[in-house]
């Protein structure tokens, strides 16, 4: 297939997959984060996708290794953001705790997680990943919940109040009723 502009584009997904790279299969990136990323350490110029030559698999994040065409310097680039672990002071990659989020949020386990990931060819997050990143979110997910309650008990409370007048009618009707039905019964 060829561009107005006169590129020519592969017909299909397996003229795609035709040339051999040094990477198979797909990958959860952050574009704009590696994007900034893409560039030699050593002559600044822009890197691009095709100069991949290895990758490090952390996760569900990885760390390209991304070689200079012109002063032949790899350049590590990593595919998510990182931030501290509150508990050990290292470096995690922010995509795995997202993923142990989506995981609790979707009522997924780690191996229906991993399934899923293997069917969008995807790699797979080992389960101590997983676990070790619902360990940090897990008490940030709880303190969410009981705030939630909290302050959904503190709403129930004030509409409770304010109608009360109201809820105090209803209730004399329905206990009428209630009388007058037991008594009918009998």
């Amino acid at each position: 297939m060829t561009s107005p502009e006169g590129d020519t584009y592969p017909e299909s997904e397996t003229e795609l997959d035709s040339d051999s790279h040094a990477i198979q299969g797909n990958r959860k990136i952050n574009v704009a984060y590696m994007s900034k990323q893409m560039y030699c350490t050593s002559c600044k110029e822009k890197l691009h996708l095709e100069d991949i030559i290895d990758e490090m698999k952390r996760g569900g994040a990885v760390i390209f290794q991304v070689k200079c065409p012109t002063y032949l310097v790899v350049s590590d680039v990593k595919s998510s953001q990182e931030y501290k672990n509150p508990s050990t002071g290292r470096d995690i990659f922010a995509i795995n705790s997202k993923a142990a989020l989506g995981m609790l949020h979707s009522g997924f386990g780690p191996r229906q997680l991993n399934k899923l990931f293997s069917i969008l060819d995807l790699p797979k997050i080992d389960e101590k990943t997983l676990k070790c990143h619902e360990r940090i979110i897990g008490p940030v997910v709880e303190l969410i919940a009981k705030e939630s309650c909290y302050e959904a008990a503190k709403t129930e409370r004030s509409l409770t109040i304010k109608n009360l007048d109201t809820l105090k009618k209803l209730l004399q009707v329905y206990l009428c009723c209630e009388i007058y039905t037991n008594t009918a019964e009998k």
